[in-house]
């Protein structure tokens, strides 16, 4: 007596495994679209939300923390640099102060040693979008570091 074709088994076997790896489609796609969905807009949403950023980023959570705020290709670079420098300096202090009074709002980032103002950044921002970006390219100022 032959035995019967063991077909059946195997067509089980495909059915589960091909339902598993839909599954498992399915399950990488949500997580995926909730990751997206949840990714925060580059950039801030005012020019006040910005210099807040700037501040926190500065104070709090280290100048790597501005990589979404700032305009353009090689944000990632650009902050990690910045940051570089800022731990090497050995400045006593930092201020960050949005300044209004110019053509393209700016934000000033002014370093102290034993008081003196020794170093500044001036970001000029961007509004690209409807969002407020920094713009990593320093202005042309002929008067050095100006206080706002």
């Amino acid at each position: 007596m032959s035995q019967p074709p063991r077909t059946r088994g195997r067509t089980t076997r495909a059915k589960l495994l091909t339902t598993a790896g839909a599954a498992a489609f399915l399950g990488w796609t949500a997580v995926v679209t909730v990751v997206i969905a949840r990714t925060p807009d580059a950039g801030a949403e005012s020019f006040e939300a910005l210099a807040a950023v700037v501040d926190r980023s500065v104070h709090n959570d280290g100048v790597g923390a501005l990589e979404r705020y700032v305009h353009g290709d090689g944000a990632g670079e650009y902050t990690d640099t910045l940051e570089e420098k800022l731990a090497n300096a050995g400045f006593d202090a930092l201020s960050v102060t949005p300044d209004t009074s110019r053509q393209a709002p700016a934000i000033v980032l002014t370093a102290t040693r034993r008081g003196h103002l020794v170093s500044c950044v001036d970001w000029e921002t961007v509004q690209d979008g409807g969002r407020w970006f920094l713009d990593p390219v320093a202005p042309l100022l002929t008067d050095g570091c100006r206080k706002p």
